[in-house]
Formats: C-alpha cells, structure tokens, sequence
C-alpha cells in the first residue's frame, strides 16, 4: 500500500465513508483497508450517533475500539452506581437456599440455580451423600 493510498482511506475515513466504498474507490481489497484502519485509527471521529451520552453527566461517548461504552469516565460510572444502588443490587444477585443441604448461597438474577455446587446436584441426582 502507498501513502497516497493510506492518506487517501484516512481522509474517507473522516468523511464516514465505509470499508467497501473506500475499497472500491481506491482499488484495495475490503480486509486490506479494515486491517489498515483498525492498526490506525481516525484521529477526528465523526461526530458521535444520537443515543450514545454518558447517563451520568450527559456527555457525548466516544465509544472505544471494541466495546460500545456506557460512561464517558470511571468517575461518572462510580457516581451512577452509588446514586442508582437498587439497579445494581437487582441485577447481582439473590438468596437462594440449596435443595439438597439446606445451605443459602447467592444466585444472579436471571438464573434458575437450585444446588449450591455439583457434588450436591450429583447426590440429589443420583443419591447418595457426597457433601461433606
């Protein structure tokens, strides 16, 4: 690749075009230009979709590489799980008391956990005791 190419993708890049319309234009392969432009990424974003703001301050997102973030900073993270607790405790976990021991343990939320480890589905299961 030349540098009047990757100068070329930089500068589509910035102006949103996708991967398939600046290989077209420039006449490289699709992967070519995504693996240039995920080893060198666009120095001004486009300006940021409508939805993505931090819920904590309002900001907008610039989300990261990978992963979409939800919060702009781990500050603004932090202070919506102190002031939003009860969110947070629905969705880590619940008291749930073993069908075979009787002991408690904590389940999460959305799942449907009625031993408290394997060797006591196992026994439950099969029978015998093997929970000492």
């Amino acid at each position: 690749m030349t540098k009047e190419q990757k100068r070329l993708i930089d500068q589509y890049r910035q102006s949103g075009m996708k991967y398939s319309e600046i290989a077209r234009t420039i006449g490289l392969p699709e992967t070519t230009v995504k693996s240039y432009c995920y080893r060198n990424p666009v120095t001004n974003p486009q300006p940021i979709p409508t939805g993505t703001v931090c819920p904590q301050c309002g900001k907008p997102i610039v989300s990261g590489k990978f992963r979409p973030r939800r919060f702009c900073s781990d500050a603004c993270r932090n202070k919506y799980w102190l002031t939003h607790h009860e969110a947070a405790a629905s969705r880590a976990g619940k008291k749930v008391i073993c069908q075979h021991c009787g002991k408690p343990f904590t389940d999460y939320a959305n799942r449907h956990r009625k031993y408290c480890s394997h060797p006591c589905y196992i026994a439950a299961r099969y029978g015998g005791d093997q929970h000492e």
